[in-house]
Protein backbone atom coordinates (compact mmCIF):
# COMPACT_ATOMS: atom_id res chain seq x y z
CA UNK A 1 0.00 0.00 0.00
CA UNK A 2 1.08 3.25 -0.98
CA UNK A 3 1.29 6.86 0.92
CA UNK A 4 0.42 8.74 -2.02
CA UNK A 5 0.98 12.13 -3.53
CA UNK A 6 -1.54 14.34 -1.32
CA UNK A 7 1.10 12.70 1.47
CA UNK A 8 3.85 14.33 -0.04
CA UNK A 9 2.33 17.78 -0.61
CA UNK A 10 1.13 18.11 2.90
CA UNK A 11 4.05 16.68 4.73
CA UNK A 12 6.21 19.61 2.35
CA UNK A 13 3.69 22.64 3.66
CA UNK A 14 3.97 21.63 6.63
CA UNK A 15 7.66 21.12 6.71
CA UNK A 16 7.45 25.06 4.94
CA UNK A 17 5.23 26.31 7.81
CA UNK A 18 7.59 25.43 10.24
CA UNK A 19 10.55 25.79 8.89
CA UNK A 20 10.36 29.17 7.98
CA UNK A 21 11.40 30.76 10.86
CA UNK A 22 15.40 30.50 10.19
CA UNK A 23 17.09 28.62 12.95
CA UNK A 24 14.42 27.74 14.72
CA UNK A 25 14.42 23.82 16.42
CA UNK A 26 11.43 22.21 16.78
CA UNK A 27 11.12 20.58 20.33
CA UNK A 28 7.87 18.15 21.63
CA UNK A 29 6.49 21.33 23.71
CA UNK A 30 5.86 23.39 20.37
CA UNK A 31 2.21 23.13 19.21
CA UNK A 32 3.81 23.00 15.79
CA UNK A 33 5.68 19.75 16.64
CA UNK A 34 2.19 17.98 17.08
CA UNK A 35 0.53 19.97 14.51
CA UNK A 36 2.73 18.65 11.70
CA UNK A 37 2.65 15.12 13.03
CA UNK A 38 -1.47 15.37 12.54
CA UNK A 39 -1.33 17.34 9.31
CA UNK A 40 0.61 14.54 7.63
CA UNK A 41 -1.98 11.94 8.50
CA UNK A 42 -5.16 14.20 7.77
CA UNK A 43 -5.49 13.77 4.40
CA UNK A 44 -7.59 11.72 2.10
CA UNK A 45 -5.99 9.29 0.00
CA UNK A 46 -6.78 9.59 -3.64
CA UNK A 47 -9.29 6.52 -5.22
CA UNK A 48 -6.42 4.15 -6.05
CA UNK A 49 -5.29 4.82 -2.91
CA UNK A 50 -8.05 3.03 -0.70
CA UNK A 51 -7.56 0.10 0.93
CA UNK A 52 -10.82 -0.28 2.58
CA UNK A 53 -11.68 -0.77 6.08
CA UNK A 54 -8.69 -1.51 7.02
CA UNK A 55 -5.94 0.68 7.04
CA UNK A 56 -2.48 0.52 7.46
CA UNK A 57 -1.10 3.60 8.71
CA UNK A 58 2.81 3.03 9.41
CA UNK A 59 5.56 2.22 8.25
CA UNK A 60 4.38 2.53 4.77
CA UNK A 61 6.00 2.94 1.61
CA UNK A 62 5.53 6.38 0.17
CA UNK A 63 5.42 7.68 -3.22
CA UNK A 64 7.18 10.75 -4.51
CA UNK A 65 5.05 13.41 -5.33
CA UNK A 66 6.64 15.12 -7.93
CA UNK A 67 7.71 12.12 -10.03
CA UNK A 68 4.96 9.79 -8.60
CA UNK A 69 7.65 6.80 -8.69
CA UNK A 70 7.20 4.54 -5.62
CA UNK A 71 10.02 4.84 -2.76
CA UNK A 72 10.24 3.01 0.22
CA UNK A 73 9.25 3.99 2.96
CA UNK A 74 12.64 3.76 5.61
CA UNK A 75 12.77 3.26 9.18
CA UNK A 76 15.88 3.76 12.05
CA UNK A 77 14.12 1.68 14.63
CA UNK A 78 14.70 -2.25 14.46
CA UNK A 79 11.82 -2.97 16.20
CA UNK A 80 9.14 -0.56 15.31
CA UNK A 81 5.09 0.59 16.12
CA UNK A 82 2.52 -0.98 13.72
CA UNK A 83 -0.38 1.69 13.97
CA UNK A 84 -3.47 0.74 12.10
CA UNK A 85 -7.17 1.98 11.84
CA UNK A 86 -10.34 -0.11 11.08
CA UNK A 87 -13.75 0.87 10.35
CA UNK A 88 -16.48 -1.70 12.24
CA UNK A 89 -14.13 -4.52 13.42
CA UNK A 90 -11.05 -5.59 15.43
CA UNK A 91 -7.49 -6.56 14.04
CA UNK A 92 -7.10 -10.11 15.35
CA UNK A 93 -3.74 -10.84 14.04
CA UNK A 94 -0.32 -8.94 12.56
CA UNK A 95 1.83 -10.66 10.35
CA UNK A 96 5.52 -9.70 9.03
CA UNK A 97 7.50 -11.15 6.36
CA UNK A 98 10.72 -10.42 4.69
CA UNK A 99 10.10 -9.27 1.10
CA UNK A 100 10.06 -11.46 -1.80
CA UNK A 101 9.48 -14.10 0.63
CA UNK A 102 5.96 -16.02 1.58
CA UNK A 103 7.25 -17.13 5.08
CA UNK A 104 5.70 -15.02 8.22
CA UNK A 105 8.49 -15.28 10.24
CA UNK A 106 6.75 -12.83 13.40
CA UNK A 107 3.05 -12.74 13.90
CA UNK A 108 1.22 -12.00 17.11
CA UNK A 109 -2.35 -12.10 18.31
CA UNK A 110 -3.76 -8.59 18.86
CA UNK A 111 -5.55 -7.42 22.06
CA UNK A 112 -9.28 -6.38 21.47
CA UNK A 113 -9.39 -2.71 21.04
CA UNK A 114 -5.64 -2.15 20.12
CA UNK A 115 -4.72 -0.03 17.14
CA UNK A 116 -1.11 -0.54 17.56
CA UNK A 117 1.46 -3.14 18.37
CA UNK A 118 5.43 -2.62 18.99
CA UNK A 119 7.24 -5.55 16.96
CA UNK A 120 9.44 -7.54 20.00
CA UNK A 121 10.96 -9.85 18.02
CA UNK A 122 14.71 -10.19 16.91
CA UNK A 123 15.68 -7.07 15.78
CA UNK A 124 15.37 -5.88 12.46
CA UNK A 125 17.89 -6.21 10.01
CA UNK A 126 19.63 -2.76 8.43
CA UNK A 127 18.91 -2.68 5.06
CA UNK A 128 16.56 -5.04 4.48
CA UNK A 129 12.81 -4.51 3.15
CA UNK A 130 9.53 -6.34 5.02
CA UNK A 131 6.31 -6.21 4.18
CA UNK A 132 3.62 -6.76 6.94
CA UNK A 133 -0.39 -7.23 7.03
CA UNK A 134 -3.20 -8.07 9.38
CA UNK A 135 -6.15 -9.68 9.59
CA UNK A 136 -9.02 -8.44 10.84
CA UNK A 137 -12.80 -9.37 11.23
CA UNK A 138 -14.81 -6.78 9.97
CA UNK A 139 -17.49 -8.65 10.59
CA UNK A 140 -16.26 -11.03 8.12
CA UNK A 141 -12.65 -12.51 8.34
CA UNK A 142 -10.35 -10.85 6.07
CA UNK A 143 -6.84 -9.74 4.97
CA UNK A 144 -5.28 -6.37 4.53
CA UNK A 145 -3.32 -5.34 1.87
CA UNK A 146 0.63 -5.73 2.64
CA UNK A 147 2.36 -2.32 3.32
CA UNK A 148 6.11 -2.50 2.60
CA UNK A 149 8.81 -0.71 4.74
CA UNK A 150 12.77 -1.07 5.11
CA UNK A 151 15.22 -0.72 7.55
CA UNK A 152 18.18 1.98 6.79
CA UNK A 153 21.72 0.73 6.67
CA UNK A 154 23.80 0.68 9.37
CA UNK A 155 26.09 3.27 8.14
CA UNK A 156 23.23 5.76 7.66
CA UNK A 157 21.26 4.63 11.08
CA UNK A 158 24.69 5.28 13.11
CA UNK A 159 24.79 8.78 13.80
CA UNK A 160 21.27 8.91 14.06
CA UNK A 161 21.67 6.16 16.97
CA UNK A 162 24.51 8.16 18.16
CA UNK A 163 22.30 11.62 18.45
CA UNK A 164 19.52 9.71 20.49
CA UNK A 165 21.63 8.21 22.84
CA UNK A 166 23.43 11.25 23.68
CA UNK A 167 19.89 13.36 23.81
CA UNK A 168 18.57 10.65 26.53
CA UNK A 169 22.03 10.65 28.30
CA UNK A 170 21.31 14.69 28.31
CA UNK A 171 17.55 14.57 29.53
CA UNK A 172 18.69 11.72 32.46
CA UNK A 173 20.94 14.42 33.43
CA UNK A 174 18.02 16.98 33.77
CA UNK A 175 16.21 14.18 35.60
CA UNK A 176 13.47 13.93 32.75
CA UNK A 177 10.96 11.32 33.04
CA UNK A 178 10.25 8.48 30.43
CA UNK A 179 7.85 11.00 28.30
CA UNK A 180 9.70 13.63 28.05
CA UNK A 181 12.97 11.69 27.04
CA UNK A 182 10.73 9.77 24.13
CA UNK A 183 8.76 13.10 22.88
CA UNK A 184 11.98 14.74 22.91
CA UNK A 185 13.67 11.67 20.47
CA UNK A 186 10.50 11.97 18.50
CA UNK A 187 11.29 15.71 17.82
CA UNK A 188 14.77 15.09 16.33
CA UNK A 189 13.41 12.49 14.19
CA UNK A 190 10.62 14.39 13.25
CA UNK A 191 13.36 17.27 12.14
CA UNK A 192 14.58 14.03 10.48
CA UNK A 193 11.24 13.24 8.60
CA UNK A 194 11.34 9.83 10.11
CA UNK A 195 7.83 9.60 10.31
CA UNK A 196 7.64 5.75 11.25
CA UNK A 197 9.91 6.17 13.77
CA UNK A 198 8.09 9.19 15.35
CA UNK A 199 4.91 7.37 15.84
CA UNK A 200 7.10 4.70 17.25
CA UNK A 201 8.63 6.91 19.95
CA UNK A 202 5.26 8.07 20.65
CA UNK A 203 3.48 5.23 21.18
CA UNK A 204 5.97 2.97 23.16
CA UNK A 205 5.50 5.33 26.24
CA UNK A 206 3.89 3.21 28.99
CA UNK A 207 1.68 5.06 31.17
CA UNK A 208 1.41 8.41 28.92
CA UNK A 209 -0.04 11.44 30.47
CA UNK A 210 -3.86 12.38 29.33
CA UNK A 211 -1.94 14.82 27.09
CA UNK A 212 -0.25 12.75 25.33
CA UNK A 213 -3.16 10.27 25.21
CA UNK A 214 -5.44 13.05 23.86
CA UNK A 215 -2.48 13.94 20.91
CA UNK A 216 -2.35 10.38 20.02
CA UNK A 217 -6.27 10.45 19.67
CA UNK A 218 -5.81 13.39 17.33
CA UNK A 219 -3.23 11.13 15.15
CA UNK A 220 -5.64 8.65 14.68
CA UNK A 221 -8.36 10.35 14.32
CA UNK A 222 -7.19 11.96 11.08
CA UNK A 223 -8.75 11.73 7.84
CA UNK A 224 -6.45 8.89 6.93
CA UNK A 225 -7.89 5.98 3.92
CA UNK A 226 -10.70 6.29 1.91
CA UNK A 227 -12.19 2.96 1.66
CA UNK A 228 -12.64 2.30 -1.80
CA UNK A 229 -11.26 -1.10 -2.40
CA UNK A 230 -12.16 -4.04 -0.24
CA UNK A 231 -9.15 -6.37 0.48
CA UNK A 232 -8.88 -9.99 0.67
CA UNK A 233 -11.34 -12.55 2.23
CA UNK A 234 -9.31 -14.88 4.06
CA UNK A 235 -10.40 -18.49 5.36
CA UNK A 236 -10.15 -18.39 9.19
CA UNK A 237 -8.01 -21.74 9.53
CA UNK A 238 -5.14 -19.79 7.60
Amino acid sequence: TAIHSSLGTSLQAANNRINNAQGHKMTSNDTSFWQKIVDIFRRKKPPKGGRGPICLIVPQRLDDPISQTQGTEELWSLNPVFLWNLEGGEVNKIELLEKGHNEIFWSREVPIGETSLVYDGEPLEPGSSYEWQVIANVPFLMKSISAEFKVMESQKRLPITTKLELLKKDLEKQGADAEKIALEKASYLAQQELWSDVIGEIYKVKNPSATLNREKQKIQSSDYCSPTVTPTSVNPSE
